[in-house]
């Protein structure tokens, strides 16, 4: 966006703010987004029954701190979150922890294995040429406007 001075956001896969520089690192960044997801989806549905029950607790037993079992159940989601990171940006202790080395791994494969490698190769091609292929078109129908544009503003023949 224009005028956007905010830093770009962490990273989900590796909590730092540097982007993928390729359609694999793209493509594991959004691997580990969506896990992430799933994560933070699963425990939000666990949260739900769980908080009611706390809540309904504590307002029947009452007592000096009615929102013990409540408070427990919000300590519990914010470790969570922490822990999650969906967002990147929480350093150490966090999910990333147990995805870097799966990353390191798979990103060593891709490295490695001669038939992922030319696999990869044959794709990155095909996308390119994709890519192309929308790209012309894109300058097809912004030529088409520019000169529909420019037709409006001559004056009728006559």
């Amino acid at each position: 966006m224009p005028g956007n001075t905010e830093p770009p956001p962490a990273s989900p896969a590796t909590g730092d703010a540097t982007p993928p520089t390729s359609r694999v690192g793209l493509a594991w960044e959004i691997a580990v987004f969506q896990f992430k997801l799933a994560l933070d989806g699963l425990r939000d549905l666990l949260l739900v029954p769980v908080s009611l029950v706390a809540g309904i607790i504590g307002v029947i037993l009452g007592g000096d701190r009615p929102d013990r079992f409540f408070q427990d159940v919000l300590r519990f989601g914010r470790a969570s979150e922490r822990w999650i990171n969906l967002f990147g940006g929480h350093g150490s202790g966090t999910s990333d922890e147990l995805i870097a080395p799966l990353q390191a791994r798979v990103m060593r494969e891709l490295d490695t294995n001669t038939q992922l490698r030319h696999a990869g190769e044959k794709l990155e091609k095909n996308l390119d040429r994709v890519a192309d292929r929308i790209q012309r078109q894109a300058n097809i129908v912004s030529n088409a406007k520019q000169h529909s544009a420019a037709k409006k503003d001559e004056p009728p023949l006559g």
